[in-house]
C-alpha cells in the first residue's frame, strides 16, 4: 500500500476517475494481461456523487446492536459466512434510488469488488473472494466518536498511528484495531492539530527519526468502520487489501505493515506516532 502513499498526483487522479466511473454504474472485468482498475483506500464521499441524498438514515446504524444483527455483521450480510449469492440478493433488493451509483469489479485474484456510493451518505465496498463476502468498508459513518466505539466494544487489541513523509507531503493515519471482534476503525485525523507541527515543519525535522509523540483522544471522530472476519490480526489485514492485490503480496505487506507500524492498545492519552519516510537526513 505504501505505493499509494508515495505520489500525491497519482492519489489525485485515483480519486476522480472511480467517481467518473460509479456515475456511470458500469461493470468492469479485466481481460488476461490488463492491467486491472484499482480502488482507492480513500475516497470523499462529496467526489463520488452531487446528487441530494433521499434518505438520513446512517450507513451503518446498526454499529452498536446488541441483538440481531450485530458488527461483523452488516445490513444482514456477515463475512466470514454470507456468500456472493448473498451479497447479490442483498443489491438486487436495494433500492437504486437511495444507491444510484454503483460499481462492481471483478479481477483474475478470485477477488469481486462491489462499491456503493450516496451523497450525504457514504460510500461501501464490499469484497467477495473464492464465493464467500470477506470485507465490508464502510466511508464517513454518523459522526460517531471513538469514545463511543470503546464504550461499546470494550478495549481496542491494537491501534495504528503512521506518519508517512514523502518528497513534498506527509500524511497521517490512525486506525483502531478488534481483530477478534471483527471490527476496525480509521479516525479523522487533522495532522497539525494532532500532532503540533506544520506540514513544512514535519518535512523539514521528522525525515530520519522513527517516531514523535501524539495523542488518541475519546473525541476523535470515526472515518470509516472495517467490518470483516473475526481472527487475528494478520488475516483481518489480508482481507482489507483491494482486490487487484494478489494473496502473496497481500501477506508480505501485512507482515511489514504489523512488524513496523502496530502497537498495542494502552488507553488513550499520548500515544507513539511510527514514522514511515521516504526522506533521509544527510
Amino acid at each position: 500500500m505504501k505505493w499509494f502513499l508515495q505520489n500525491k498526483w497519482a492519489i489525485i487522479l485515483m480519486l476522480v476517475t472511480p467517481v467518473i466511473i460509479a456515475v456511470l454504474a458500469i461493470t468492469i472485468t479485466p481481460t488476461s494481461g490488463e492491467q486491472p482498475f484499482r480502488f482507492p483506500s480513500l475516497i470523499p464521499p462529496e467526489l463520488a456523487i452531487t446528487d441530494t441524498p433521499v434518505t438520513d438514515e446512517p450507513i451503518d446504524f446498526g454499529l452498536f446492536n446488541k441483538e440481531g444483527c450485530k458488527a461483523p455483521c452488516w445490513h444482514d450480510l456477515m463475512p466470514g459466512q454470507s456468500t456472493s449469492q448473498d451479497v447479490d440478493d442483498f443489491l438486487l433488493a436495494l433500492p437504486k434510488a437511495e444507491w444510484s451509483a454503483r460499481l462492481t469489479g471483478e479481477y483474475n485474484t478470485g477477488c469481486k469488488s462491489m462499491r456503493l456510493a450516496e451523497a450525504g451518505i457514504g460510500i461501501v465496498d464490499l469484497y467477495v473472494v473464492d464465493n464467500n463476502l470477506t470485507f465490508i468498508q464502510s466511508f464517513r459513518p454518523d459522526e460517531t466518536r471513538l469514545g463511543e466505539i470503546v464504550n461499546f466494544f470494550g478495549d481496542p487489541e491494537y491501534f495504528k498511528a503512521h506518519l508517512y513523509i514523502g518528497i513534498d507531503y506527509s500524511f497521517y493515519t490512525l486506525e483502531i484495531y478488534y481483530p477478534h471482534k471483527g471490527v476496525a476503525f480509521e479516525i479523522f485525523t487533522d495532522q497539525e492539530k494532532d500532532l503540533g507541527m506544520s506540514e513544512g515543519d514535519i518535512l523539514k525535522n521528522l525525515p530520519g527519526q522513527e517516531k514523535i509523540s501524539g495523542k488518541v483522544e475519546a473525541d476523535m471522530v470515526v472515518d470509516t468502520i472495517h467490518y470483516f472476519e473475526p481472527g487475528d490480526l494478520l488475516s483481518y489485514y489480508q482481507s482489507r487489501y483491494p482486490c487487484p492485490v494478489d494473496e502473496t503480496d497481500a501477506i508480505l505487506s501485512a507482515q511489514s505493515d504489523i512488524e513496523n507500524f502496530i502497537q498495542e492498545w494502552h488507553g488513550f492519552g499520548e500515544m507513539d506516532v511510527m514514522i514511515d519516510s521516504e526522506l533521509q537526513i544527510e
